[in-house]
């Protein structure tokens, strides 16, 4: 299967638009497409436009580039350097990756594989628009209601919730299907929780982000080992597709 590639392009004044920094970075775009075997299926432009705002809403072609990869157009992204991206690199990268990358956690239960299909590529892109408002904000989890929604769906499954887990999920499910443009019957509508109840919530994104990155410490800590015992050989333990972790907390 041939890798579909896209370029991400920013200069932060006119200056640099002018000056052709955008047209250098696509010619490198297309020479790198080429020297990998890529097949280049488009390039987002984003033109006097700072890469010190965390503000997705002030870089609109940045904001298009994470919906699109939230639907799978494409498999990488070229930036010409890391700051064409973002200024703050501390941590991004870990983050990016993370997103990307990280498994769904969802509960136990027996019915893990059970998610919808659309689940997956709304967690992704759900992922990285938390990335930037935690960042812009510096507070919070980099988990949305998606992410959340996940998580407790096999658990209705399982056996019957309290009533306050079961506001919850009605909840973050009423939240997902307005990020998927789906209208919800009238019966289960519910745009709001009490603050009791949204903390719980909260609670519970902030677990399943430590559940993430502790994944994440442990898949490193294997690569170096397996680098260690096999060096001078290609590692091939790529990234594939987000994969299900059941994992139990002590929420239910």
């Amino acid at each position: 299967m041939i890798t579909k590639a896209v370029g991400y392009q920013r200069v932060s004044d006119l200056s640099e638009v002018e000056g052709h920094s955008l047209d250098a970075q696509e010619r490198l775009f297309y020479e790198l497409c080429k020297s990998r075997g890529w097949e280049p299926v488009g390039v987002y432009r984003e033109e006097g436009r700072s890469a010190h705002t965390e503000a997705i809403a002030k870089r609109p072609v940045f904001k298009q580039l994470l919906e699109d990869s939230g639907k799978g157009l494409f498999d990488v992204v070229v930036v010409h350097s890391i700051d064409r991206w973002s200024k703050k690199v501390d941590g991004w990268i870990d983050t990016l990756v993370g997103a990307l990358c990280d498994p769904i956690i969802v509960y136990p239960s027996g019915w893990e594989d059970t998610l919808p299909d659309w689940i997956k590529p709304q967690i992704t892109l759900e992922r990285l628009i938390m990335n930037l408002k935690v960042t812009k904000e510096g507070k919070g989890a980099p988990v949305g209601d998606t992410e959340a929604l996940a998580y407790i769906y096999p658990r209705t499954l399982d056996s019957p919730m309290t009533e306050q887990w079961t506001r919850i999920y009605i909840y973050v499910f009423n939240q997902a299907m307005k990020m998927k443009k789906t209208e919800v019957p009238q019966d289960l509508k519910t745009e709001h929780l009490t603050d009791y109840d949204m903390q719980q919530l909260d609670d519970l994104k902030r677990w399943i982000y430590q559940k993430r990155v502790e994944h994440r410490k442990e898949k490193a800590t294997a690569r170096r080992q397996q680098a260690k015992a096999m060096t001078g050989e290609k590692d091939e333990t790529e990234e594939k597709e987000l994969e299900i972790k059941p994992t139990q907390p002590s929420f239910f």
